[in-house]
């Protein structure tokens, strides 16, 4: 079966900031909402690593492989951005333990599909 490619095969560094920034943007009041007792620089720290996660992969693989829609509105830069966030995520809690794991388990949960969903829209 062959799937026919569309759209751009290459992202402009500036259209993959804004995907980065609206990820983290987004990415921060999911993690006010479920950190709580209220951690402001965990949540901080949540919605930047999100953010520098979408821009690090974006920008990194931004080739015409990784960017042409396999499936029709989908790329595997699409779902790659939001696995390495779910990864720096892990990372961040190893280093930093959040006083309830299973609020921080939910926030990234969240703030990845948050990244899923910003990844398929903006760009």
């Amino acid at each position: 079966m062959v799937v026919a490619v569309t759209g751009p095969a290459k992202f402009s560094v500036a259209q993959i900031a804004v995907t980065s920034v609206v990820t983290g943007l987004l990415s921060l009041p999911i993690a006010l909402w479920l950190l709580r007792p209220r951690s402001l620089a965990l949540a901080v720290g949540v919605a930047l690593v999100a953010a520098l996660a979408t821009f690090g992969w974006r920008l990194c693989a931004n080739m015409p492989d990784l960017n042409n829609d396999g499936v029709p509105g989908y790329s595997a830069n699409d779902l790659a951005a939001p696995m390495f966030t779910y990864v720096l995520l892990g990372v961040l809690a190893a280093v930093k333990p959040p006083v309830d794991a299973l609020r921080y388990a939910r926030a990234r949960a969240l703030v990845v599909a948050v990244a899923l969903a910003v990844n398929v829209i903006t760009i």
